[in-house]
Formats: C-alpha cells, structure tokens, sequence
C-alpha cells in the first residue's frame, strides 16, 4: 500500500552499538512509544517477559488506549522516500494489547497539526505472530518531527516519529543497490560464533550474500532469536524458514547480530557486532531485505512483519 500525500558514515562495531536502541520489548509487549512520545525500536533481552509492563512514566493516555511505535524511524525512515513505520496499539500502560480492531484509519500530521496524509485505512496484521501490528506506509517529504494519528472507541490516540533527511540515514533504503557485504556460513562462519542463535539452528546459513547478490533475488533477514526468545525476532525467523518452500527462486539468508553469543552474555549489549551487522551499520533488528534479482533492495521490512507482508514481499520480488 502506498498512500499519497497532499499539495553516517559506516561505524566500527561498538560506535554503531552505542546507537541501537534494542527492543526492549518492543515485541516484548513493553512501551517503545507513547502519545506524545518518540518512538524507539531494537530487539533485546533485557525485557524478557512477555507480560511485562512499562513504569508509570512511559505512558500515558485518557483513552484506555495508546499508539506504541515499534520503528526506530529516526534511524531508518528518509525524507522523499516511501517510508513504513509499524505501529501497535496498547492499554494505559503501553502494554500491546491483544484486542486490536480489525483496521485503523490514520492520519499523518505535521508539528503544526497540518495534514501530511489522511485516509489511510490499515489493516490489523498478526498472520503467525503472537501479538497484532499495523504497517503505516507513505512517503514524507520534508524531515522533521510528525504524528501519527487515529481514533480508538471514539477517542483520539497517537505517536510521535521523526523523519530524518536521506543523507543521514546510513542503512540500505529501497531503491538503492545494497551493499556486497560478506555473510557468514557453514563453510566460513567469518569470525561469527555461533553463526545461528535458533534452537535448533535454522537452515539459511549455507549461502554467502556476495555469491548470489546481482544474480538472484535475495531476503536476507539480520535478527538474534537466542536474545528476544520471548520478543520477536525468533517468530519472524519461524516465518522466514516457513517462507522458503513458496519462494524458491529466492535465496534465503540469515544473519546473527553479534559476532559471539558468549561475549553478549559476558558484556551485553556492549557485545561486538557480527562484521556483516555492523557494515551494514543496522541499529536495531530484526530487519528484513527483500534485494531483487539486480541487486537492487525493493523493500525493507523494520523490526516485525507477518506473513501476509512477508509473501507479499517475496511476491514482489518474483514478479520484478
């Protein structure tokens, strides 16, 4: 869906660390936004309980109901760019809640309260996920702060996100041809151990991005289940195995975030990147490429995805 609208340099592994803001439970259905709030996004373990909940201070909201950003949109959405920020919905105290409504109309509004877009009729996705989103898809032109907006049981909810200007985000944008960078394997694990955190390891470790980058389309999805079993970068890896028997002209990669499963249990999130993650100078995960058979990234699912928009976009890429 594209609606339309009215009339860093790369890092070193720990500089790029300093800037993730991991989920915390963005998917551990903890607060990482809140009305009037900007929004954070990652995947960590540090909020490990899925019945967490937020302290006092993270949310709030008259309405029984707040809109949560799940995106890290500073960091990934550009101006002038078709931008997708996922958006959930939660009780008073930011908590995900289960009940979402089937669809959601948004509005999208500048600092001034100006329409940037209206209309936007999303639909509730949660196909094979444990908790429901909602995919906010549309292109903003100029960067700055903006709100999105929708009405809940008859009252008014929203989040707050900045676009940021194109030349500061450092992360593959769709449109743009994604970057050689060196993956790890069976064969060659490149300093990565283990090259699979999933119990028991996934299969999509036994091709190397480079040897089939220009040359086959490619999803490549970055995301640690070992450290946000309960979050959700383990069911987005389960849909992304699942995904492969209907896609077979598509190679399927995986790649870990860090570079030592034991050094993140030592240090935290203080823990070296995995060389591929921090080339790519990703500051959250999980993170979805969808590289079409020239090389060229067509779609970037951030943070979490269903398998409606996960076929979705691996159709896109058999038909282009």
């Amino acid at each position: 869906m594209a609606p339309t609208s009215p009339p860093h340099p790369a890092a070193g592994a720990r500089t790029a660390l300093s800037r993730r803001t991991l989920l915390r439970g963005a998917a551990a259905l903890g607060v990482v936004g809140a009305v009037g709030g900007l929004g954070l996004a990652g995947c960590g373990s540090d909020n490990p309980d899925p019945d967490a909940t937020p302290g006092p201070d993270d949310a709030a909201s008259g309405s029984g109901r707040v809109l949560v950003s799940m995106t890290d949109a500073a960091a990934s959405l550009a101006a002038g760019r078709e931008s997708r920020l996922a958006l959930g919905l939660g009780d008073e105290r930011g908590t995900l809640v289960r009940d979402a409504p089937d669809t959601l109309t948004f509005e999208v509004q500048d600092t001034d309260g100006g329409s940037v877009a209206f209309g936007l009729e999303i639909a509730r996705h949660d196909a094979g996920l444990p908790r429901a989103y909602f995919p906010l898809v549309v292109t903003i032109d100029q960067p700055g702060f903006y709100r999105a907006v929708t009405e809940v049981d008859g009252a008014t909810v929203d989040a707050a996100f900045e676009v940021s200007t194109e030349g500061d985000i450092a992360i593959p944008q769709p449109g743009e041809a994604f970057p050689s960078v060196t993956t790890p394997t069976v064969a060659d694990a490149g300093g990565v151990d283990p090259i699979c955190t999933q119990d028991p390891p996934c299969d999509l470790h036994e091709i190397e991005l480079t040897t089939v980058l220009g040359s086959a389309p490619v999803a490549l999805l970055v995301s640690t289940p070992a450290f946000c079993q309960t979050a959700i970068c383990g069911p987005v890896l389960d849909l992304f195995v699942a995904a492969q028997a209907a896609a077979p002209d598509v190679a399927f990669i995986h790649v870990e975030v860090f570079a030592s499963a034991d050094a993140v249990e030592a240090e935290g999130l203080a823990a070296t990147l995995a060389p591929a993650v921090a080339a790519l100078d990703l500051p959250f995960e999980p993170c979805l490429f969808l590289i079409g058979a020239d090389g060229v990234l067509r779609r970037r699912l951030d943070v979490i995805y269903d398998e409606v928009e996960l076929r979705e976009g691996l159709d896109a890429l058999a038909t282009r």
